[in-house]
């Protein structure tokens, strides 16, 4: 069932609302004795008259002043806000029974449903900061293995390099035996046919040697294409390999520079804290100036006057000595005052900062 809250003495109309929400109302003690309650806007009842709300304790409170009835959890704010004792005596409208707020409350165990809410809030907050650990961590392992990952598509790209360099040496090799063993085929050729005329057998193992020499060449020539499709393989994979490198140096230089832009945020406010201390060091300054001119002057007056002095002027001399060393004083506290003000802040400094500052 849906119910309406019309506040004592205005039309201000609240709801429609369900009865559970209704009673965490009053439990508040946002439901007041003299409120109205109703189901269909048009038949309004007294609120302590509804059951569900449990509006049936009443506190007795110094001067024959009375209090409700509202329900026993509303006076748990009361008690928090100083404003109802413990030992405030209250009594039930429906049975008669008469106590304490402590042991009503006591009794009451019942969480409210702001309670409620604050401990769902807290826990909530509580699993949010663990889950924000929980990745911070992660994110610091991710980016450890993604510096393993740059180093190792580092080293494979100068290893592919090297077989690339290696596979081009064998290719000039293989090339350069190819023209050696095509000019020792045609030296032969034409030995052998110098001497074709010599015996025909000759010209049979000649041209024998030849169709060697020519399938020699053959697979000389297919070992170096294979070798250059290899290292072509070797370098677009390396290339594939540093393109990722690439990648990932972008996103660690993302995070370096957020990185900086705090670290410039703490040197702008480590500027202001040196600022402070220069002030401050320029009034302890003065402080010094003001006692070593109060010095002179009390020096001044102990000298021994070569003739008689009036006692005007001496009066006048002890008069500006007086004030000088007030003056003095009120300097020297409110240094020290002021440097006790910033101590605080002071903690926060890097240690050869502070040491500097003590120095100066």
């Amino acid at each position: 069932m849906n119910w309406y809250l019309k506040k004592a003495g205005s039309e201000t109309v609240y709801g429609p609302v369900e009865e559970k929400h209704l009673e965490g109302w009053a439990a508040d003690g946002r439901v007041a004795p003299e409120d109205l309650v109703s189901a269909d806007r048009r038949e309004w009842k007294q609120a302590p008259t509804i059951p569900s709300l449990k509006m049936e304790w009443v506190a007795q409170l110094p001067g024959d002043k009375r209090f409700g009835p509202v329900p026993a959890q509303a006076f748990r704010e009361l008690i928090r806000s100083g404003e109802m004792k413990p030992d405030t005596p209250v009594r039930s409208t429906q049975t008669g029974q008469a106590m304490t707020v402590a042991s009503l409350l006591a009794r009451e165990e019942k969480p409210t449903e702001s309670e409620l809410k604050w401990k769902a809030e807290a826990e909530a907050a509580r699993k949010a900061a663990t889950e924000a650990e929980g990745r911070a961590g992660q994110a610091a392992t991710a980016l450890q293995a993604v510096q393993s990952q740059r180093a190792q598509a580092e080293r494979e790209r100068d290893e592919a390099r090297h077989r690339a360099e290696d596979a081009e040496k064998r290719a000039v090799e293989l090339e350069k035996k190819s023209e050696t063993a095509t000019t020792e085929a045609r030296l032969a050729l034409e030995q052998r046919a110098a001497a074709q005329a010599e015996s025909a057998s000759a010209a049979e193992r000649v041209a024998i040697e030849i169709r060697n020499l020519q399938e020699q060449l053959l697979r000389a020539r297919q070992e170096k294409d294979e070798a250059k499709a290899a290292a072509a393989s070797e370098i677009d994979k390396a290339r594939i390999r540093a393109e990722q490198a690439a990648a990932e140096m972008a996103e660690t230089k993302a995070i370096v520079q957020k990185q900086a832009a705090e670290l410039r945020a703490a040197a702008a406010q480590l500027a202001a804290a040196r600022a402070e201390g220069e002030k401050w060091k320029d009034q302890c300054g003065r402080a010094r100036a003001t006692a070593a001119e109060a010095e002179k002057a009390r020096m001044a007056a102990l000298k021994p006057p070569d003739g008689l002095v009036p006692r005007a002027l001496l009066d006048e001399a002890q008069r500006r000595i007086a004030h000088l060393e007030r003056s003095y004083k009120q300097a020297l506290q409110t240094v020290q005052r002021s440097l006790s003000a910033r101590a605080g802040e002071s903690q926060a400094m890097p240690p050869d900062q502070l040491r500097r500052r003590d120095i100066a």
